[in-house]
């Protein structure tokens, strides 16, 4: 899945406007001239975009103009401040050149979650255009050194990470509870459910921010490690807050040093837990009735081998998906979406381990993954309906010439990500006269 694309092949057709927009604000930002200036560029061009970008990856602030409360009454006021109400959230307020292109070229930088109208954001009117904006911005955020938020990634308030999560698990219930929605776009909902933050809070990951919170009281040059676990957290925050215990180890009393050896120790219990263990858990949350259920639990993944494995788990994802077609509860279908894609990782962990020693086994592989495809939302099931026959192996012996196996390896094709991630070729089939004897 390059680039973990949320598109789908089936939308074709011209380029519209605003996708040029976008596709300009987003993937050619790094063109701005270093002799140019956003008050020199014209308003509302992508020259303007361009220069915008360039100027937020250098703020401290980066889209944000400072931390605001916004209130259920609809009044935004000074963080030092509270709402007349309860129910306030604090988090960053947009610039206004960031507004202003918004409201202009329908181009959403910065996005914070928490407050967000559910039909707003996902945009379905729009061919989820803001929902995919999201994506591909958490997305550059990951690969490209920040982007906007290159010198705001500690900018203390700007998300908070309870807020967003929360607002991100009720979302995706409301998403996921719209029948038509999920029957019509599931691959969109499936890549919405791995990029929008849902976290059920831990007793862990409650640990993990308390133990950062007291750290950088205990000892200030940490404060900038305890906004980022706070606002933005993720498993590379091991690393860094590892590489401050290095950097810092000979100015820091013992005590600070014992406090950054327990924080680090949850950090590693909660990003670096077993895929296996992972799966089981979500399961955990799946009616132990269900025909999900009952196969996680009948699973001993440590007993199989990879090719037991593999298959097992595209039985899983291809599972999910048929469950969450005819499970009418949103509640119910993120928990199968969270373990649909659990699955899908421990699957393609073990895949790779499952070397094809035959046509036979080439085939079994590909027709494991191509299920996995279909699964993901990847292809149709109307179109792994038409790709199974041309992958079944018959019982028994089999005699294959080298033309089916081509005809058939075009087949697997039609499923080309999953078959591309996975398959791999086989070392012992290749240049097999006719008539092989798999």
């Amino acid at each position: 899945m390059p680039s973990r694309t949320v598109c789908r092949s089936r939308i074709r057709g011209n380029v519209s406007r605003r996708a040029t927009a976008i596709l300009a604000a987003f993937l050619g930002l790094a063109w701005a001239c270093p002799t140019s200036s956003l008050a020199q560029a014209l308003p509302g061009t992508d020259e303007a975009a361009r220069i915008l970008v360039q100027d937020l990856k250098q703020d401290p602030r980066g889209p944000f103009q400072g931390i605001r409360w916004f209130c259920p009454d609809g009044s935004i006021i000074a963080a030092a401040s509270r709402c007349v109400e309860p129910g306030g959230i604090q988090h960053g307020l947009l610039r206004d050149a960031v507004v202003r292109l918004q409201r202009e070229r329908g181009i959403h930088l910065g996005q914070v979650l928490a407050g967000t109208p559910f039909e707003s954001f996902l945009d379905d009117a729009n061919r989820f255009s803001r929902l995919k904006q999201y994506q591909m911005e958490r997305y550059l955020i990951r690969t490209d050194d920040g982007w906007i938020l290159r010198k705001a990634r500690y900018y203390r308030g700007a998300y908070q990470a309870e807020d967003e999560e929360d607002w991100g698990r009720r979302f995706l219930e409301w998403a996921l509870g719209r029948d038509e929605l999920v029957r019509s776009w599931f691959f969109v909902l499936r890549e919405a459910t791995r990029d929008v933050p849902h976290a059920a809070t831990t007793d862990l990951i409650q640990d993990v921010r308390a133990g950062a919170k007291n750290l950088s009281d205990a000892y200030p040059p940490f404060l900038d490690l305890r906004v980022k676990i706070h606002g933005q957290p993720e498993a590379s925050d091991t690393v860094r807050v590892a590489a401050f215990r290095r950097q810092q180890m000979q100015r820091m009393p013992p005590s600070v040093g014992g406090m950054l050896d327990r924080l680090l120790v949850d950090m590693r219990r909660l990003y670096g837990a077993d895929p296996g263990e992972h799966l089981r858990r979500l399961v955990s949350r799946v009616p132990a009735e269900s025909e999900v259920g009952r196969l996680v639990r009948s699973m001993d993944l440590a007993a199989m081998t990879p090719r037991e494995r593999t298959e097992m788990l595209a039985d899983l994802v291809f599972r999910c998906r048929e469950q969450i077609l005819v499970t009418g509860n949103g509640r119910q279908r993120l928990r199968l979406m969270d373990t649909s894609i659990a699955a899908e990782a421990l699957l393609f962990l073990t895949a790779s381990d499952w070397t094809p020693g035959s046509p036979r086994d080439l085939l079994s592989k590909a027709a494991a993954l191509a299920r996995t495809a279909a699964g993901t939302g990847l292809i149709e099931l109307w179109e792994w309906q038409e790709l199974r026959p041309e992958l079944a192996i018959e019982a028994g012996p089999l005699t294959i010439t080298e033309s089916d196996l081509k005809r058939r390896a075009t087949a697997a094709r039609r499923a080309p990500a999953a078959v591309a991630r996975g398959a791999g070729p086989s070392r012992s089939v290749s240049h097999r006269p006719p008539g092989l004897q798999a």
